[in-house]
């Protein structure tokens, strides 16, 4: 038996055109189904935390703009690109008045358009896990890590952790 015949068809069965469009469009098919379904967890949703635990998280952010308090209030939820929003709400902003230039100039009076922000974040990790984590990042003090929601992105360092 020849693998192609006269007519061009495949063990004379399918014609090696349809074949390949065939594949293709399998091809595709699986790709959309692994993205939306499988990626996306919503055929095999992985292991999630069977209890929370909430965390309040202070976070030191220097040197900010002053108006940048007038875009992050409290209620609003952290949100990480890749893990879209985070369970970690926004408790409260404090703002102070910055009297030292990023230089190391220390001032007469308070910087006239620089403050220090201190954001208060609860976080709810996984009650089972010792560590703390959010967006898959382990939050310990000192660690630099993003302030992010749909206005504000700030870069602050962990000052405090508390039960």
């Amino acid at each position: 038996m020849k693998i192609l015949n006269e007519k061009g068809k495949l063990f004379g069965l399918i014609n090696i055109v349809d074949l390949v469009i065939i594949l293709i469009i399998l091809a595709v098919v699986g790709g959309v189904g692994y993205k939306y379904l499988i990626k996306n967890e919503t055929l095999f949703p992985g292991k999630k935390p069977e209890e929370l635990k909430d965390y309040t998280v202070t976070v030191f952010c220097p040197m900010v703009p002053e108006n940048t308090e007038n875009y992050i209030k409290p209620g609003d939820v952290l949100f990480y690109d890749s893990h879209g929003e985070l369970d970690a709400v926004i408790m409260s902003v404090r703002s102070d008045d910055i009297s030292i230039t990023p230089e190391g100039v220390e001032l007469d009076e308070p910087h006239p358009y620089l403050k220090d922000l201190t954001v208060t974040i609860k976080i709810s990790s996984d009650a089972a896990d010792k560590r703390i984590m959010m967006a898959g990042i382990q939050i310990n003090i000192g660690k630099e890590i993003y302030v992010k929601t749909y206005r504000v992105e700030l870069l602050g360092y962990v000052t405090d952790i508390a039960e």
